[in-house]
């Protein structure tokens, strides 16, 4: 009799112990999974929100950020083919495909994603930002958002672009501090330039300058543009008109500004040439010595030739055909070298460096 009872003792620990370690290999295999399809939404987030700052800072016209996008989607539904795919995860990557869409201007895909999305799930924070995007949301769904810091990210991107950029430059801070690094990695550049544009009167600027004062990079067409409503330094050559770009372009052309006055150029500048530093010079220094009329513009050159003085700027030689345009700027304080030394020519500025020299010209 008592062995057994010592048999069928021995089976029911031998069951016990059976069941519970099954019961464990299970947990285990199931937390594998989702961390597994945490790591491929959090690498699909990164890819994206590289994305999404670079159009918000204009860098989404180029054919290797259609391509971008299409590897995106292509990532995407490849995660979503995992057999096994929790809903939370699904609802995320519909979510974010959705997001994808609409950075290629399809709204309707979007839009199909984004009920895709809250079928899945109705908390998720991407399947609520993509719905506020395509203007959808409202105030109940948002508040069942299971990551407020990513709603409250998407209300720094919509202060950005509505111009208000000190209340963005806000959110974005107070966003940064509960979401994952590669969200401020991608953003930061988006936070500072709004940090740049925040003492900008906004109230003042048209919809289109705001739009190129917005952009890292801008063209001669802009800049005269940005000349042109910012200031008054064109109104010898268009009075109280408000030209065209194309137009402004030619006036101004016609009137010499856009030549040099240290010598000869070997290519004409055209409209869309993009405004580096010594451009901007050339241009600035025009307009200075046709709002002060009495000054020689190229003083400089005449003087540092004749008496065979090297050029006081490192990489500005005096036979360059804008050296006067580079110290006449200097010396008047328009613009100023980078280290007390150089002038670093061919470096691109951005609109609102620009509006702030164009301020300079007195």
């Amino acid at each position: 009799m008592k062995k057994f009872l010592l048999v069928k003792v021995f089976y029911v620990i031998l069951i016990v112990t059976t069941f519970f370690s099954c019961s464990s290999l299970q947990d285990v295999s199931m937390s594998v999974e989702l961390t597994a399809q945490s790591e491929d939404i959090h690498r699909i987030e990164g890819k994206y929100v590289l994305l999404d700052a670079n159009r918000l800072l204009g860098k989404d016209k180029t054919s290797e950020y259609d391509t971008a996008i299409k590897d995106l989607i292509a990532d995407i539904d490849t995660v979503l083919d995992v057999p096994g795919l929790q809903s939370a995860s699904s609802s995320r990557l519909q979510a974010l495909k959705g997001l994808a869409y609409l950075l290629k201007g399809n709204k309707g895909k979007a839009s199909d994603r984004y009920k895709a999305s809250i079928a899945e799930y109705k908390g998720d924070a991407q399947g609520i930002i993509l719905g506020r995007r395509l203007g959808l949301s409202s105030e109940e769904i948002e508040k069942a958002c299971d990551t407020p810091a990513l709603l409250e990210l998407q209300i720094a991107i919509e202060k950005f672009e509505s111009n208000d950029f000190m209340n963005s430059v806000a959110k974005f801070d107070s966003a940064f501090l509960e979401l994952p690094s590669y969200y401020k990695d991608a953003y930061l550049p988006v936070r500072d330039e709004a940090w740049r544009l925040r003492l900008i009167d906004t109230a003042s600027k048209s919809d289109n300058l705001m739009d190129i004062l917005k952009l890292n990079e801008i063209s001669v067409g802009q800049f005269l543009v940005l000349a042109q409503q910012s200031t008054n330094l064109l109104f010898k050559f268009i009075g109280d008109k408000r030209y065209s770009e194309k137009e402004l372009f030619k006036t101004v052309f016609d009137n010499g500004i856009l030549t040099p006055v240290s010598g000869e150029e070997e290519r004409v500048l055209m409209q869309g040439d993009s405004v580096t530093r010594i451009i901007c010079a050339r241009i600035l220094w025009k307009l200075y010595v046709e709002l002060k009329e009495n000054i020689s513009p190229n003083k400089y050159s005449s003087a540092y030739r004749a008496s065979s003085i090297p050029s006081p700027v490192s990489d500005v030689d005096v036979s360059n055909p804008d050296f006067d345009a580079v110290l006449g700027c200097v010396e008047n304080e328009i613009m100023s070298l980078v280290d007390g030394e150089k002038f670093e020519p061919e470096k691109l500025l951005s609109a609102s460096e620009l509006d702030e020299y164009l301020k300079n010209v007195k």
